[in-house]
């Protein structure tokens, strides 16, 4: 399966994953703590905040819709991955998109309504950390499946990005339910 990254434009150290109309209105409902991954910050129920590297500027995204869980082949090409559950409302589309959604989105994804789980894949994140960019040094691999609802959980945090973000937040690992 090849790869098609597409530019999302980081804002903050941070870009959307989830239903941009959700995003868009508002919807506040925390269903989680916030970052006990290092790469995910505060999930919501149908959005989350992505944690980037760079302060500002492009990173490259790839999002894939699975028929089932992904196999953990090829992790080791990642330095960071977690997952996180996401609920999709009927007729919802999941997209990674910026802060003010004026910029360049990845295409977006029609599941089936309910809960899915996200699995973010990370790389790149120490190159420009906390420095501007006007190409993408950061590379993103997430990757939808529909499971049921299960905390937010960090599976591996190799960067020092991820850990340093990990370590503000303190390792909470306890989640909320839906």
């Amino acid at each position: 399966m090849s790869d098609a990254y597409v530019p999302v434009f980081a804002d903050y150290h941070q870009f959307v994953i989830g239903d941009s109309e959700a995003f868009a209105t508002g919807e506040q409902e925390v269903q989680q703590n916030p970052d006990p991954t290092g790469l995910i910050i505060t999930p919501h129920r149908m959005w989350a905040y992505i944690a980037t590297g760079v302060s500002i500027g492009p990173v490259a995204v790839n999002l894939r819709l699975r028929s089932e869980v992904p196999s953990s082949h090829g992790l080791t090409e990642w330095e960071d991955v977690a997952e996180v559950s996401l609920f999709v409302r009927d007729g919802e589309k999941i997209a990674a998109f910026d802060l003010d959604q004026t910029g360049a989105s990845s295409p977006a994804l029609a599941p089936a309504p309910g809960w899915h789980r996200v699995r973010v894949h990370a790389r790149g994140r120490d190159a420009r950390y906390d420095l501007p960019t006007d190409v993408p040094v950061e590379q993103y691999l997430i990757e939808v499946w529909h499971a049921p609802f299960r905390p937010a959980e960090k599976v591996k945090l190799t960067s020092a990005a991820g850990v340093s973000l990990l370590a503000a937040w303190g390792d909470q690992d306890e989640g909320f339910a839906p």
